[in-house]
């Protein structure tokens, strides 16, 4: 299941709104299309607020992320590893590749579930497979 909450502008001055807690997180470019998909666990530094900021800063290394992040959204989860695989792994089967910014980083990914049905959001509600 993808995230479903609305996406936020990054603020500088609102980094204290953001959570510390431990989670998953996209970003997106100007158009709203994922670019990168991660996750704050235990050896995150201030867990999904640090990750966010650092994403936004001058000093992100991923060039896919530094050119065209806009936009995030986040969700706190303690089981953040595998949900961060869940939605690596749903983003792939509806695209059929990764993210940009996952694509052009260095971080390991790990095997990705195989889910053989694209996500209704993708699929469009004209579809007719059914019990989803």
């Amino acid at each position: 299941m993808p995230l479903k909450k609305p996406w936020e502008t990054f603020n500088p001055a609102d980094w204290k709104e953001l959570s510390g807690s431990y989670g998953v997180y996209e970003l997106a470019d100007a158009q709203d299309n994922v670019i990168f998909i991660g996750y704050a666990g235990s050896r995150a530094r201030f867990g999904l607020r640090g990750k966010i900021i650092d994403h936004f800063s001058e000093n992100e290394p991923n060039p896919v992320i530094r050119g065209r992040v806009a936009k995030f959204r986040y969700e706190v989860n303690s089981m953040y590893y595998s949900r961060w695989i869940d939605l690596l792994g749903r983003y792939r089967e509806d695209y059929e590749q990764l993210p940009e910014g996952n694509a052009a980083s260095d971080e390991h990914i790990p095997e990705l579930p195989h889910f053989n049905w694209k996500s209704w959001e993708v699929q469009g509600p004209t579809s007719k497979v059914q019990g989803r």
